[in-house]
């Protein structure tokens, strides 16, 4: 969640979170049919904390990341090619 709340604006953010829930919960479902894996509600709870905090984690610096990252790169050189592509 913290990734995607990155890449989206912040109105979007409940619908990349339901969406990320809902991942989880589908892939327990079809760890239950495959058979060699165990389906977990453990693990469907994980999925939702882990979600949750992403978006709390997003909300504050660390949500800003990826924009620091990206201008620390600029900085550095990284990025030219791209640039000299267009």
């Amino acid at each position: 969640m913290w990734w995607f709340a990155q890449l989206t604006v912040r109105r979007r953010w409940v619908v990349v979170f339901l969406a990320l829930v809902a991942l989880g919960v589908g892939i327990e479902f079809m760890q239950r049919l495959g058979g060699v894996r165990h389906f977990e509600i453990a693990d469907m709870v994980a999925d939702v904390v882990g979600a949750a905090l992403g978006a709390w984690l997003a909300r504050g610096r660390a949500g800003r990341a990826l924009w620091f990252l990206d201008r620390v790169l600029v900085r550095l050189g990284f990025g030219k090619e791209i640039e000299e592509r267009t």
